[in-house]
């Protein structure tokens, strides 16, 4: 790929050690806990990120060493080695594995709980992405490269739905980098307020708070976090235990589907920039450039997921989701999770505070949280109306 191997090596070693290193420091529980572990590990407090908020300390710490640290130039070495593109990129192939792995669990569940999910999430999608570019492109004037990653990201399924995009459309790195940078924030913030809101509000529809949370809350973790601290929240009221872990999951089965539009989506984007948004009055453009422009590790992801899926109908859904359960989920999401945070290590050693500035990124802050209150709100609507009414579990 044209880079030196040995200088590579050298990098890679610096940003192992570094994001490990800050991983095992802020994988303490005060770091991270949410309240729903605090009986579990014996704790009275922290700062309830959970284990997502551990990559905005990455973020934080990449972001320190760049632009305090070495204000005026990255060694070379460290940009060698920050190769975002390369980790998120391994990290969304990883998680077609875990897609695939998680939603053989859910094969067996009611029929009614997975239509409503799968109806309610292509109902989200018509009407989230086309919301969000407006917002972005009409009313906060972003350029259309801008305005599309970040349409992906809140609507889809956070960063990988960014970085697959701004690939798609052949976006410069800095986008999706800011782009994810904003989306793991957010996410965090939503991970402390959403719960709460939902088991106070939502308690008479436990199924609806769950789907609510995977449909609002971006990134996998946060989202399942979410789930996991909603769930507590409303099986301990009175009456309600019975829907203990339905909660959680409902939210993981909707963000599981949700992740399944990553491909489908980078695939159309393609095919619309080449065809549409970048061709010039006259000019016939060849259909191989689509595939060029097509991000090939999608298809990674597309194959991972189907081969388990494959495996799964082969043995049987039963006997799959114990085997994946055991042995193929927890690796898989253990590797996946270390490339992540290699990736926002990245992030914030080639993010500069003075390149934001220049790109206006204040305008993409501003975009970012009036599209994601809008899908919160939609969302929220979304779940009730497909959610509501479903009998309790037996």
């Amino acid at each position: 790929m044209g880079h030196n191997v040995k200088r590579f090596m050298a990098g890679f070693t610096i940003m192992f050690i570094l994001t490990f290193g800050f991983w095992w420091i802020f994988g303490y529980a005060y770091f991270n806990a949410t309240p729903d572990q605090y009986a579990k590990l014996r704790i009275t407090w922290s700062i309830p990120v959970g284990a997502d908020g551990i990559l905005i300390y990455l973020l934080l710490v990449g972001l320190f060493i760049s632009n305090v640290v070495f204000y005026r130039k990255l060694p070379a070495v460290l940009e060698t080695g920050a190769r975002t593109e390369w980790y998120i990129k391994t990290a969304i192939v990883l998680l077609g594995a875990l897609v695939g792995a998680s939603s053989l669990r859910y094969i067996s569940l009611a029929v009614g709980l997975v239509e409503r999910s799968l109806i309610a999430i292509i109902a989200a999608y018509l009407i989230y992405w086309p919301i969000s570019y407006l917002v972005s492109y009409k009313v906060f004037k972003l350029d259309n490269k801008w305005a599309a990653t970040l349409a992906s990201g809140v609507s889809i399924c956070g960063v990988s739905a960014a970085i697959a995009t701004a690939a798609a459309i052949g976006a410069p790195s800095i986008v999706p980098a800011t782009v994810a940078s904003i989306i793991v924030l957010f996410a965090a913030v939503e991970l402390v307020i959403l719960p709460f809101v939902a088991a106070t509000f939502l308690k008479w529809t436990p199924y609806a708070a769950g789907a609510w949370m995977g449909l609002s809350v971006k990134t996998d973790g946060a989202a399942a976090a979410s789930g996991a601290l909603t769930d507590a929240l409303i099986s301990a009221q009175p009456g309600l235990a019975i829907y203990k872990t339905w909660v959680l999951t409902t939210a993981v089965m909707t963000k599981v589907f949700i992740d399944i539009w990553i491909g489908l989506w980078a695939f159309i984007l393609a095919v619309i920039w080449v065809t549409k948004v970048e061709r010039r009055p006259g000019e016939r453009v060849p259909m191989i450039q689509i595939w060029f422009r097509f991000p090939k590790f999608v298809l990674g992801y597309l194959a991972t997921w189907l081969i388990l899926w494959g495996i799964g109908f082969a043995v049987g859904a039963v006997t799959a989701s114990k085997f994946m359960t055991g042995g193929i989920t927890p690796q898989t999401e253990l590797f996946r999770y270390f490339f992540f945070a290699l990736t926002f290590m990245s992030i914030g050693l080639t993010t500069r505070f003075k390149t934001l500035a220049e790109i206006k990124a204040g305008r993409m802050i501003a975009a970012y949280v009036v599209s994601l209150t809008i899908i919160i709100l939609i969302a929220l609507g979304l779940s009730i109306a497909f959610f509501a009414g479903l009998p309790p579990p037996k």
